[in-house]
C-alpha cells in the first residue's frame, strides 16, 4: 500500500512540474507572436483602412473642384 502512495506522489509531481515547464515554454515562446496578434487585432478592427484613405483624399480632391 505504501508503494501506491510514492507512486501517486511521483505522478502529480511529475504531472506539475511538467505543466510548469509547458507554460513557461509557452509564455517565453510567445512574446514575438504577441507583438503579432496585437498587430492583427488592429488590421482587423478596420479591414478597409487602406480603402477609407483613398476615399478620403478622392473625397478632398472632389470638394477642392471648382464648381
Amino acid at each position: 500500500m505504501s508503494d501506491n502512495i510514492w507512486i501517486v506522489i511521483a505522478l502529480v509531481v511529475v504531472i506539475i512540474g511538467g505543466s510548469n515547464l509547458l507554460m513557461i515554454g509557452m509564455v517565453r515562446g510567445s512574446k514575438s507572436i504577441k507583438l503579432d496578434v496585437f498587430k492583427n487585432m488592429s488590421k482587423s478592427a478596420n479591414p478597409w483602412k487602406k480603402e477609407d484613405q483613398s476615399f478620403e483624399e478622392l473625397n478632398e480632391k472632389v470638394k477642392k473642384l471648382p464648381k
